[in-house]
């Protein structure tokens, strides 16, 4: 019995040893994340102000179509604004799987990175700290616009809460695409940028900035094979019915999904980080 409870306190001291390490060198990535992008002012600029400007054109015919057509899905002219800053905060959070091929590739370039990879660093780690600096530094127009949203259109603390934690949800998807496509940036710089043309078809079909109903019948089809589409719309779903429960029940797909693409996202970004990595190495020095 002794030998047994012993056994199980050296695997939990091992296991949080592990988790300490993983956290300490998480945060040591963040810090140095923030010390670069800081240098930057233009990046700061520009995490608030692009997406905004994506804001324009989709307001404008938005508009147009909700004052001459009506009603779109559940969508209409009473809150078609919340639609747009929903969007808005997805596409603040899609700018992380741009960012951080960019960001690896710069390290490359200041030959950062392979100092990087030798050091006993988990690739989990990696992944958290790169996700905890971007999300430090858009956590203020994020925030902004959630409150924005819920001064336009009023829902239950509760829902706000689960609108946050989708967020973040989408944050991790999307800093795990950066990461599968930051592997090719450093090893295999061609296929990273037919990777980042890829993503701009993914968000073009994912009904980000429009209605999926404002989409010819043969583009709603790609729409709805774009795991992308059922995450975006459950964000939305989750805050115009404003209750949680009911959403859970009546959206089994978009909840599945979403759980699987949460779930798969970020292991076959690091096994594909570690693989690229160790098959090719680094490339363009």
């Amino acid at each position: 019995m002794w030998y047994s409870l012993n056994k199980i306190y050296l695997i939990i001291s091992r296991s949080y040893a592990k988790l300490k390490r993983l956290v300490r060198q998480s945060l040591a990535i963040a810090e140095n994340d923030i010390i670069l992008e800081s240098r930057y002012k233009f990046s700061l600029f520009q995490y608030s102000v692009f997406p905004i400007i994506y804001l324009i054109t989709p307001l404008i015919i938005i508009n147009f179509v909700f004052t001459n057509i009506g009603n779109l899905g559940y969508w209409n002219q009473q809150n078609y604004i919340l639609f747009l800053f929903l969007g808005y905060e997805v596409n603040v959070m899609r700018t992380f799987a741009n960012d951080l091929p960019n960001n690896l590739y710069l390290e490359k370039f200041w030959k950062t990175f392979a100092a990087m990879m030798v050091s006993p660093i988990n690739r989990f780690s990696i992944l958290f700290g790169k996700f905890l600096a971007k999300i430090i530094l858009v956590s203020a127009q994020v925030a902004f616009f959630l409150i924005l949203c819920a001064i336009i259109y009023p829902c239950d603390p509760i829902t706000f809460l689960i609108e946050v934690i989708l967020l973040l949800v989408f944050a991790i998807i999307f800093i795990s695409i950066g990461l599968f496509i930051g592997a090719f940036a450093i090893s295999k710089e061609n296929i990273w940028r037919l990777l980042e043309f890829c993503m701009f078809f993914i968000i073009l079909f994912s009904a980000l900035n429009y209605p999926l109903q404002l989409f010819p019948d043969f583009i709603q089809t790609f729409i709805r094979l774009n795991p992308l589409y059922y995450c975006i719309d459950f964000l939305r779903l989750v805050w115009i019915e404003n209750d949680p429960i009911f959403s859970l029940c009546t959206h089994p797909m978009h909840v599945c999904v979403m759980i699987v693409t949460f779930i798969l996202v970020p292991f076959i970004a690091v096994l594909t980080f570690d693989k690229v990595f160790k098959k090719f190495g680094i490339e363009g020095y």
